[in-house]
């Protein structure tokens, strides 16, 4: 939040109202982070078993690493770092364990990655073009910071339940790929690619599945934000205009394009 100069030039009664945010902060955060999206594709790949230790366990694992504090307080900086971070979590006081993380409740989906059941076209088959600039996205996202990967060009491709996605501007350059299946008017992207210029990281990653409400009128498809769903927000603030021609990875952009074979 602050580094040593910062805060040096705060007045003690800033510094308080800081402190006390950040007291404040920490119930509804870390409620919101058993939720989030990063532990939902964790679960979504299926390479991790996520267990959640109940209190009994919690207390053997604090013996178990005794002789290591003990070892670790032999330095003695060390040892104050381990005074001051226990002196954190007494002012924070204790807060409520052992409340298991459910990965079937978590993403609402199996956690194992399959092909389309069928080749058959869908009505939103096509070529599709977004756009939207870094002040669009601020202001569409006011409580988020719009980072590179996250506005520019995109270009989608969706063709008999795979779709292939490129975005691009002057900082940043991406692609991903993975299938789709659409059900009545939602439709569902499971990433089983992802990669290309990303500064802040922030390119889709395997795993990830996105789901949206799809209304398609003439050539214009609107996505609108799923309850209880991953449906970044980003992707709803304009339609995706389909521009004609049969479904081609020729239309994605040529900067960043994803592998061949992304529609096998």
């Amino acid at each position: 939040m602050a580094n040593a100069g910062s805060w040096a030039k705060l007045t003690d009664a800033q510094r308080g109202w800081l402190v006390q945010a950040a007291k404040d902060a920490v119930g509804d955060t870390t409620s919101r982070q058993a939720r989030t999206e990063d532990i939902a594709n964790m679960c979504r790949r299926n390479k991790v078993k996520i267990i959640s230790a109940s209190e009994d366990q919690i207390a053997e694992l604090l013996q178990a690493v005794t002789l290591v504090y003990d070892s670790l307080r032999g330095n003695q900086t060390t040892a104050a770092y381990l005074e001051r971070i226990q002196a954190i979590k007494d002012r924070l006081g204790s807060t409520e364990s052992g409340q298991p993380i459910d990965c079937a409740a978590l993403t609402g989906h199996p956690t194992s990655i399959s092909s389309p059941s069928n080749s058959s076209a869908t009505r939103i088959d096509g070529n599709y073009l977004f756009s939207s600039t870094e002040k669009e996205l601020a202001t569409w996202e006011p409580n988020e910071v719009p980072v590179p990967e996250n506005w520019g060009e995109f270009r989608l491709v969706l063709h008999h339940g795979h779709f292939a996605m490129t975005q691009y501007n002057e900082q940043a350059c991406t692609w991903g790929h993975g299938i789709y299946t659409l059900t009545g008017k939602n439709l569902e992207l499971t990433f089983t690619g992802g990669g290309g210029k990303a500064p802040n990281g922030a390119n889709n990653k395997p795993g990830e599945i996105f789901d949206y409400g799809v209304s398609l009128y003439h050539d214009s498809m609107e996505w609108s934000q799923v309850p209880n769903a991953v449906s970044p927000e980003g992707w709803t603030m304009k339609p995706w205009r389909r521009d004609t021609g049969k479904p081609s990875a020729d239309y994605l952009d040529k900067h960043c394009p994803p592998p061949a074979g992304w529609n096998r």
